[in-house]
């Protein structure tokens, strides 16, 4: 899980449902403050990750900066197969 978070809610959701989904599935759950963790490792550990979620508050009408970074640089990362699945697991998600 990645999130981002301005002011503490986001993160604290995300932390609620990280340790929800820990104890629902038995399976360790990794949270990632895009704020705080260095772009290139967050890509790293989405090669490793069978699913990411996200969790980011607006900014601006938009995507909360340091979240929109991971995702523009995951995304420049892939190449045109990879980004296929990852477009066809988001819609079907």
């Amino acid at each position: 899980m990645v999130y981002g978070s301005l002011y503490g809610h986001t993160a604290s959701a995300a932390q609620e449902f990280a340790a929800k989904l820990q104890a629902k599935t038995g399976r360790g759950v990794s949270l990632y403050d895009a704020s705080e963790t260095d772009v290139s490792y967050l890509i790293s550990e989405v090669w490793r990750c069978s699913r990411v979620v996200l969790f980011c508050p607006t900014y601006n009408m938009g995507i909360y900066p340091p979240v929109n970074d991971f995702i523009r640089s995951a995304l420049h990362a892939c190449d045109e197969a990879a980004l296929d699945a990852f477009v066809d697991a988001v819609a079907n998600a």
